[in-house]
């Protein structure tokens, strides 16, 4: 009966470790799932954002929100895509949520600053011509995932 007991436990040690290893790569699924969804959303939704500046509609905002952030272990600025219609001066409100130094550097446009830990910096952006993609990167960190300022007509 010993050695039933013995091979009943190490079954269910067995199954237990299955189960998770089985949980990880759930957690690894689900976790790939919310990603692709996330993308979609956003590959779904842009050609909305797009089409409600075309037709002459113009942009109202006057100021817009961009983070620099750490997503996954990688440094990010969200929204990675920062749409704006033409014609009208802007101020980006940049905030760095992480504990370091980042840069923020549109280059086409001359604008160059340093971000200070878990504080909003104002950067004022002239009226821009629509039909224009500026390349936005952290000039101080190469590994900073680069973003875009959309200017649309």
């Amino acid at each position: 009966m010993g050695s039933q007991e013995g091979s009943q436990e190490g079954s269910q040690e067995g199954s237990q470790v299955g189960r998770r290893g089985d949980r990880k790569t759930l957690e690894r699924r689900s976790s790939g799932r919310t990603w692709a969804w996330l993308g979609a959303a956003v590959l779904l939704c842009a050609p909305l954002a797009c089409a409600s500046f075309g037709g002459g509609a113009t942009d109202p905002r006057t100021e817009i929100q961009v983070v620099s952030a750490v997503v996954g272990g990688k440094n990010v600025f969200l929204p990675s895509t920062v749409v704006v219609g033409s014609g009208a001066a802007r101020t980006l409100s940049l905030y760095n949520g992480t504990e370091t130094v980042h840069g923020f550097a549109i280059p086409s446009l001359g604008i160059e600053t340093v971000l200070q830990p878990r504080t909003e910096t104002p950067i004022e952006l002239p009226a821009l011509q629509g039909g224009q993609i500026h390349e936005i990167v952290c000039h101080l960190h190469g590994a900073h995932r680069r973003a875009a300022l959309v200017v649309l007509d």
